[in-house]
């Protein structure tokens, strides 16, 4: 399944957590590899508009607040260092709106 091209992606998810330093579960640093900083949030937006919505969506579960998908893949950085992510999506059971929930570094994919 594709998820839609328009789907939600909220610039705080990132300016305010993904890529700021975090104490546990960082992923900034890994995010950093590829490349993306605070400086170019919109362009990591934008990165996983283009690279990750045309790829087909794996549902993961549904849940009260809609059903959850993933999309695992590479992402290519304004470095040119690809690293591996997945992505996490949600869409809501009442809108029908999809949007991004996170993403979580996968330095070894695992299917």
């Amino acid at each position: 399944m594709k998820l839609p091209l328009g789907s939600a992606i909220a610039r705080e998810k990132f300016a305010d957590y993904l890529l700021v330093f975090q104490t546990r579960s960082d992923k900034s640093r890994y995010l950093a590899r590829a490349g993306y900083t605070l400086e170019n949030v919109d362009q990591l937006i934008e990165a996983l508009r283009k690279q990750f919505l045309p790829l087909d969506a794996i549902f993961v579960r549904r849940t009260v607040f809609g059903e959850i998908y993933r999309i695992d893949g590479p992402l290519l950085g304004p470095s040119g260092t690809q690293i591996l992510i997945r992505t996490v999506w949600l869409k809501h059971a009442l809108s029908g709106a999809v949007h991004f929930v996170t993403l979580i570094p996968q330095p070894q994919m695992n299917p």
